[in-house]
């Protein structure tokens, strides 16, 4: 553990059972230049303007709903949000039948949510620099997104890491899904990581702090982390629930490594 451990306010790990990892995403590399289409806003308002591998989108509602054909970045491209505050945030629904890759740079001043119920990828390359993020292989209603419920169902996914996430002092990075792998790095100075899985997830804000529910669990529910959660004078929470009265859930950790 290193000298900076100490400095992690409070660490939760809710690991249940034992088993192993046996799924894996299959998918085509999407190419260098690659951006999000087919963006639809749905609530709020939003406005998506596009100059070669760059995309912008400037935000001037609070919240912002953005259902999308596919979501993938390369790794030569670019995803830049541009919100009213750090408090802001917008939901980006996929509806592709691939999971969403992303290989390059998504950047936010404040909250970005990005489900795809196919699972979510983040390349070794991909640099994610926001206010705060969620990802996950989950679906939410645009009522309970708009309402600030955090209310997350149908996971049949998964996400994977594999990059560099990186939230602003105090914010929030987390990975929701059946099944949660991080091989890359995760950084939330003063803030909250969550690496979640199961079928149905709540998330919920209180005096306290964060809590995660997991409501519904998932038959070979995993979170294993492979590499580098940071979260100095922040929390961690690391939450695997398995379906068979816990027999087969499991969370991996090869290190937990919690540092500046």
């Amino acid at each position: 553990m290193s000298r900076h451990a100490s400095n992690v306010g409070v660490v939760t790990l809710l690991c249940l059972g034992v088993a192993a990892y046996s799924k894996s995403l299959a998918v085509e590399p999407v190419s260098n230049t690659t951006l999000p289409t087919g963006g639809q806003v749905a609530a709020g308002q939003v406005s998506i303007s596009q100059s070669g591998s760059n995309m912008k989108l400037l935000q001037s509602s609070d919240r912002a709903v953005v259902n999308w054909q596919s979501f993938d970045v390369g790794s030569a491209a670019e995803v830049q949000f541009q919100q009213p505050s750090a408090t802001s945030s917008v939901l980006n629904r996929v509806a592709s039948q691939a999971p969403s890759q992303i290989f390059g740079k998504i950047s936010a001043n404040g909250q970005v949510f990005l489900l795809n119920a196919n699972g979510v990828i983040f390349g070794r390359d991909a640099q994610v620099d926001v206010g705060g993020m969620i990802a996950g292989a989950m679906k939410i209603t645009d009522e309970n997104y708009l309402n600030g419920n955090q209310v997350f169902t149908d996971g049949q996914g998964a996400v994977i890491n594999q990059g560099s996430l990186t939230a602003t002092e105090g914010g929030l990075i987390a990975l929701l899904a059946p099944e949660v792998i991080n091989e890359g790095v995760i950084r939330a100075k003063l803030g909250t990581i969550i690496l979640a899985a199961g079928e149905a997830i709540t998330l919920t804000n209180s005096l306290t702090g964060m809590t995660v529910v997991v409501e519904q669990s998932a038959i070979d529910a995993l979170v294993d982390n492979r590499h580098l959660i940071s979260a100095e004078d922040g929390t961690v929470f690391i939450s695997a629930r398995d379906a068979a009265e816990f027999g087969r859930g499991t969370a991996r950790h090869k290190p937990l490594i919690l540092q500046a």
